[in-house]
């Protein structure tokens, strides 16, 4: 009798395991970095945002977007899509919304980085902010201590997601105009 009901138990034992592996499937995920926008009435879901491998600037031709949260000398965006708008967009920087922000089918993504267009300028081809807000916010910020392993100093550092909203018209001589609606993104940042 005894010998059953140890076998009894480990049945026990097994479907309660079971039962738990189970029942902790995630659900799908939630994403935890994106950039979207409406832009002719479609919504576009960038990938994933890719660090430069020069670990500097945030422009990379082979990035499809950037985002730095608004702040007095920053708050930028930025979209290498060329499929959807035949060039590339700014929006923001150098301490002023308007400052930098336009669109522009160039050669040197650097030009657009240092926000320099190259002279002569296709008033036609180029279009400039007309319009638009940039609005960001910092959520679940974690801080973390430690010692630098390579210095052997102490360190410490918040992490936090970043939460933006975006809206954008940018106009061209003719009074074209380029309207990018409801974008939001979302990312890591070191604070």
């Amino acid at each position: 009798m005894k010998g059953y009901s140890l076998l009894v138990m480990r049945i026990i034992y097994f479907f309660l395991w079971l039962i738990t592996v189970t029942s902790c499937k995630d659900s799908e995920p939630t994403p935890t970095e994106f950039f979207s926008f409406d832009y002719k009435g479609k919504q576009y879901n960038l990938a994933k945002h890719k660090m430069p491998k020069n670990g500097g600037a945030m422009v990379e031709s082979e990035q499809e977007w950037g985002a730095y949260p608004p702040s007095p000398n920053l708050g930028r965006i930025w979209i290498n899509r060329t499929d959807i708008f035949g060039g590339v967009i700014s929006f923001g920087g150098s301490g002023n919304g308007s400052t930098c922000t336009f669109f522009s089918s160039v050669d040197n993504v650097s030009d657009l980085y240092a926000c320099g267009l190259r002279l002569p300028i296709d008033s036609v081809a180029v279009y400039f902010f007309k319009s638009g807000n940039h609005n960001a916010t910092y959520e679940n910020c974690v801080v973390k201590s430690g010692i630098d392993l390579w210095t052997g100093l102490n360190y410490t550092e918040t992490i936090c997601d970043v939460l933006g909203t975006f809206n954008l018209d940018l106009m061209n001589k003719e009074n074209k105009i380029i309207s990018i609606t409801q974008g939001k993104y979302k990312f890591r940042i070191v604070k």
